[in-house]
C-alpha cells in the first residue's frame, strides 16, 4: 500500500501497512491522498 486511508472510519493505514478484516457485510475505505492499494478477497 502506498498513501494514506482509514477503514470503516476507524482505523488509518499509511505506507506498507496491512489489514486483515473479517464480519463485514461492507467494506468503508476513505482515501486521505493519493492511494495505491491492493484488495484481495478470500472466500
Amino acid at each position: 500500500m502506498e498513501g494514506n486511508m482509514a477503514v470503516q472510519q476507524e482505523h488509518e493505514l499509511g505506507k506498507r501497512d496491512s489489514a486483515r478484516i473479517e464480519g463485514h457485510t461492507e467494506l468503508e475505505l476513505t482515501a486521505r491522498d493519493d492511494v495505491f492499494f491492493m484488495l484481495i478477497d478470500l472466500p
